[in-house]
């Protein structure tokens, strides 16, 4: 697949997605139907999880607004699996139905990674109402511990799990919208405790974060998409704090980010996508936290969320972007050179909010799960080296805002969490391998 293009009068299985019932590359007028099977799932978005007060500074106990079910294993229903035929074949996907773990009023964004370092994934929440970060401990095979809660600020929006200290434990870092703060949550020594929130400027409206090391000096950086201002970028000083922060102007509202090496020069560079403008913002860092004027790409009408990672197995990064008021996934192809190809779009519908890419079954091609809020699912997309994508809709609920891919349940497979607003909880979707 490497060095593929779009060309007149051919399409290349990755990028010549179905469009509106014909091939999105110019040139082919073939017609026909992706392969699809749709399942209800449990959440109809109802409310969840119990309404109480938030500790201060540090905490490791499980009280608080974040519902008290502590044992969640995904598999509910009878572990009825959602297999698309439901008959098992080699490579394919298959999860358990969905279950609900409560987490608390209205989470907006979610997190996973080992936060107590015990080989475990854990998953931390940005909660917009009661204004907490709310963090779940997983015990390994697929149960979660009650709730340790962190005081936020005012309007939580996104976080990251990341290592600013260099220290034993992974740390929280926190965007607040309301007033443009970058919030850290330092690992403290006691086992899954963590230091009061540090507040820092974030940029003016703070939406979205990613993490990595921007200026060659071996700690981990932060760039913040700023929906009034561009991309915000905090440098860390390797012992938790900010050594420096610097700011790139981009109009058009930046609604995510993400990081990655786009040139093949070894420096990390960045992608957003532009709400009001419908563009892709593409930024090329030089290595020692430097970054070029803003490149844009067009898209489609009002992108909200992105995945960057290498679609079509050639080395380069391409890049997967969904879009709320509009019918399409977008696929752009990434060149290796900083650039994109023209992208190409698969319809799932309106209402797209998230999306998230990983390898989820032994085909060795990426799949993507993205979010749909009109569709109330998570939609797997795979098998993407085939000209005609599957796709499997697992039924959720109304209010999903965000996706993670993980494993969960520690038998080596990758599982699906979908934070849900509505439901003031996450939606467990184990795999069945």
């Amino acid at each position: 697949m490497s060095g593929m293009l779009l060309r007149m009068g051919r399409c290349p299985a990755i990028f010549g997605l179905w469009l509106a019932g014909s091939l999105a590359c110019s040139g082919d007028s073939s017609a026909g139907d992706a392969t699809s099977a749709t399942s209800s799932g449990t959440s109809a978005g109802t409310s969840g999880g119990t309404s109480g007060g938030s500790t201060s500074g540090t905490s490791s106990g499980s009280s608080g607004s974040a519902g008290e079910s502590s044992g969640s294993t995904g598999e509910s229903s009878g572990g009825v699996e959602l297999c698309g035929d439901g008959v098992h074949s080699p490579g394919e996907l298959c999860f358990l139905r969905p279950s609900l773990l409560p987490i608390g009023p209205d989470p907006l964004a979610m997190a996973v990674g080992d936060l107590d370092h015990d080989g475990a994934n854990d998953l931390a929440f940005a909660l917009f109402s009661p204004r907490q970060i709310v963090l779940r401990f997983g015990d390994g095979v697929g149960g979660f511990s009650g709730p340790t809660i962190l005081e936020a600020v005012s309007q939580p929006r996104d976080l990251a799990i990341v290592d600013l200290d260099g220290l034993s434990g992974l740390d929280v870092v926190m965007v607040e919208l309301g007033f443009g703060y970058l919030v850290r949550y330092l690992s403290g020594a006691a086992p899954r405790s963590f230091e009061g929130g540090a507040q820092g400027a974030g940029g003016a409206r703070p939406r979205a974060i990613a993490s990595g090391d921007l200026d060659g000096d071996g700690d981990q950086d932060l760039a913040i998409a700023d929906e009034e201002g561009g991309i915000f970028f905090a440098f860390g000083d390797g012992a938790g704090g900010i050594a420096s922060v610097s700011e790139l102007a981009i109009e058009g509202e930046p609604y995510d980010v993400a990081l990655g090496d786009l040139d093949g020069d070894g420096d990390l560079d960045v992608v957003a996508p532009l709400r009001e403008m419908g563009a892709l913002a593409v930024v090329i860092g030089d290595g020692v936290g430097g970054f070029a004027v803003a490149e844009l790409m067009p898209l489609r009408p009002d992108p909200r969320a992105l995945a960057l990672t290498d679609l079509d197995g050639d080395g380069d990064l391409d890049v997967a972007v969904v879009s709320f008021e509009d019918d399409y996934l977008v696929l752009a192809q990434g060149t290796g050179s900083g650039t994109f190809e023209p992208f190409s779009a698969l319809p799932l519908g309106r209402g797209l909010y998230g999306v998230a890419a990983a390898q989820l079954d032994a085909q060795g091609w990426v799949d993507l799960v993205v979010i749909s809020r009109e569709r109330a699912s998570a939609i797997v997309v795979a098998e993407l080296d085939q000209v005609v994508p599957r796709t499997l809709e697992i039924g959720l609920g109304l209010g999903v805002v965000d996706v993670v891919i993980a494993d969960l349940s520690g038998d080596g497979a990758l599982d699906l969490a979908v934070a849900d607003s509505l439901a003031g909880g996450v939606h467990l979707i184990y795999a069945d391998p």
